[in-house]
């Protein structure tokens, strides 16, 4: 056998082994619920059955989802007879796999120094972030493979041409920050514009440099465009509603907060070493792998600043990480090849790369003991057995919870339910559902915050108490009569779960007392309040 034939067989060997660890992580937290993808799973069943891309039958168009890929995802699980989230985890586990497998066969390939390609192997396959999120059935491990496929592609061709202009333009269709793509480019074509083999001399006037991007602005205009005419919007009313108003200042240090975790846990490390290689002037002719840690430097620091600009996330939904999980490979790849820089221009330093790999790991020991607490701790479960059935349970239907029986139960046909929960519960009810934190509602997506849009802040009583709604549940925990809860100060209410300002005017709402009782037989931990026409015992 020659040498290459054995190199490849080395680097498949390599690649096939990352992706399969990475594949049974994942299945093993595959009894990890989230609410989530179930709101892709109801437009999908409403697109397939005709009624449009829409929340609620008969209403507008509105657009709840964060990625026209994931719709597709689940629409093609509806269409093969699967249930849609299940088979999401199933697509979600191979774009995991093949996300640590490739990294590992660019990792071989670079022909770096060897402990340094081991430390960012170690830093990709020991993220317990993405097993967990592939497992979840979201679409932020496709963005994840996809943003780094992308950065390979454009870094192998030695040069921006248009079609990768176009790429990054249906970076649109995986998420709302899919645009990030576009940076990458502007970074290499502006600063290599004839390529990566060297620095150029005479380099070309700036607007040519920019040209080969053109066709992809024009590209994201009109995607852009038909998103417009589509939902009357320019973003996702998801995103608007999460991320649009209130304070910049706020949003920003909200979100600073939200990013810390990840930078220094995936992304603080690979970014020190990467200045101090450039700082030594070591990094300054280009060839295919620096190109590629330029280009995921570039992509990495913007996702971080859309990240803090943007105010983070629900820590409560989702936990840390989430938003930058598309940034772990791609630094963990600044990291190879800023250390391989270092490490040859200073002599092996196997001590030095070991330290390194236990810090990167101790920073991470934290998060997977979270995870791996909230996957298995949750369905209280203590046998092998009862794992095993939990992660095969996962990739079929949900069974029917108490509370989508309820408010079928509760909720006379053509009478709506208002819900914080849009997920499981509209999905299998399929009944009219008012989203009180404005997710899938454009009008109470659209109020006016104060401080930070934080999901909970985008809250309309008035718009609420106009629909009528048969049923109104949410997270506070109210044990007093309803009258007396006027009369409550903001620490009281905030005491029984009235986080936001938006709840507790609910609660303190004359037409709430007027209109509804408490349902004290409801099943679920918040409370239920149901139309006092609609009162009585159940049917």
């Amino acid at each position: 056998m020659t040498a290459q034939p054995q190199r490849t067989a080395t680097i498949a060997a390599l690649a096939l082994g990352c992706a399969a660890v990475t594949a049974v992580c994942a299945v093993m937290l595959a009894s990890t619920w989230m609410d989530d993808p179930y709101i892709f799973a109801r437009y999908a069943k409403n697109l397939l059955s005709g009624h449009d891309l829409v929340w609620n039958l008969g209403e507008p168009r509105v657009e709840g989802i964060s990625s026209w890929l994931w719709l597709g995802v689940q629409c093609v699980g509806l269409l093969l007879g699967r249930d849609p989230v299940g088979f999401a985890r199933v697509i979600g586990i191979l774009c995991a796999a093949a996300l640590t497998g490739s990294f590992a066969a660019v990792i071989v390939r670079l022909r770096g120094h060897p402990a340094a390609g081991a430390v960012a192997l170690v830093s990709v396959v020991g993220a317990p972030a993405i097993p967990y999120y592939a497992s979840c059935g979201m679409d932020q491990i496709a963005w994840a493979l996809i943003a780094w496929l992308f950065l390979l592609w454009v870094a192998r061709s030695g040069r921006v041409r248009p079609v990768h202009g176009l790429a990054a333009a249906a970076g649109i269709l995986v998420r709302p920050e899919g645009f990030l793509l576009f940076v990458p480019l502007l970074v290499l074509a502006l600063r290599w514009p004839e390529g990566w083999a060297g620095t150029p001399s005479g380099a070309p006037a700036f607007p040519r440099r920019l040209r080969p991007i053109l066709p992809g602005l024009g590209l994201f205009a009109a995607l852009l465009i038909v998103r417009r005419l589509l939902f009357d919007a320019w973003l996702p009313n998801a995103a608007a509603s999460k991320h649009l108003g209130g304070s910049l200042v706020l949003r920003a240090l909200d979100g600073a907060v939200y990013a810390a975790p990840s930078v220094a846990t995936s992304l603080g490390i690979p970014a020190a070493c990467g200045l101090v290689a450039w700082a030594a002037g070591r990094a300054t002719r280009m060839d295919g792998a620096r190109a590629l840690a330029a280009a995921s430097g570039a992509f990495c620091a913007s996702l971080a600043g859309f990240v803090i600009v943007a105010g983070g996330d629900d820590r409560g939904a989702f936990g840390d990480g989430r938003l930058l999980l598309a940034a772990i490979v791609p630094m963990s790849l600044v990291l190879a090849v800023s250390l391989g820089t270092l490490l040859a221009e200073n002599g092996t330093r196997r001590a030095a790369a070991a330290a390194l790999t236990v810090v990167l790991l101790l920073g991470r020991a934290g998060e997977a003991k979270t995870i791996v607490q909230q996957a298995t701790g949750a369905t209280n479960l203590s046998g092998a057995r009862d794992l095993a059935t939990a992660w095969s349970a996962a990739f079929r239907p949900a069974p029917m919870s108490p509370l989508s029986s309820y408010f079928l139960e509760r909720t006379p046909a053509g009478e709506s339910i208002a819900i914080p929960w849009a997920g499981l519960i509209p999905y299998q009810t399929g009944l009219p559902v008012i989203d009180l934190l404005g997710l899938n509602d454009r009008i109470i997506g659209s109020t006016p915050v104060h401080g930070r849009a934080l999901p909970g802040q985008r809250y309309d009583p008035d718009e609420v108490f106009r629909r009528r709604p048969a049923v109104l549940c949410d997270n506070f925990k109210v044990r007093q009569p309803i009258g007396e809860l006027a009369d409550l100060t903001d620490e009281s209410l905030r005491a029984v779960g009235a986080s936001s300002d938006g709840q507790r005017r609910l609660l303190r709402d004359p037409r709430l007392a007027a209109g509804y009782v408490v349902d004290w037989e409801a099943p679920t931990a918040g409370t239920c309040f149901v139309r006092i026409d609609l009162a009585g015992p159940r049917p």
